[in-house]
């Protein structure tokens, strides 16, 4: 927004934690440029020592993710499907929505509980 021309600073955070096996990486705020360079980056060590329980994105606090965006986080859910780890994201309307449009083939869930049971059910079905 721009006043007095001042830019206000667009906000995206990443957070990261360990619940079990399971990571918890959390998104907040609006996944535009540079953003991806950023998802990639926190992503991008999950695959090289997967957890166990698998890897679960809560994008439900994200207000606007932008295409390049969106493809990261396909193409990290894609990667860990070849690795066999689960990936699940969780949207709301804002991701959720664009990737239905295009018919991603990413798990998608409603709720942190609804993907981490997802991927317990799958780590049951590894062992």
């Amino acid at each position: 927004m721009l006043c007095d021309g001042a830019v206000d600073a667009v906000v995206f955070t990443i957070d990261r934690v360990n619940l079990g096996p399971t990571v918890l990486l959390s998104l907040s705020g609006t996944a535009d440029d540079p953003q991806p360079a950023r998802l990639a980056d926190a992503l991008a060590g999950l695959l090289d020592d997967p957890p166990a329980g698998g890897v679960v994105v809560d994008a439900t606090g994200v207000d606007f993710m932008s295409t390049p965006s969106l493809a990261t986080l396909m193409d990290f859910c894609g990667a860990a499907r070849y690795e066999k780890v689960a990936c699940v994201v969780v949207a709301s309307r804002p991701v959720a929505r664009p990737l239905r449009m295009i018919g991603a083939d990413v798990e998608l869930r409603r709720n942190v509980g609804e993907a981490l049971a997802y991927c317990d059910a799958q780590a049951a079905m590894r062992v």
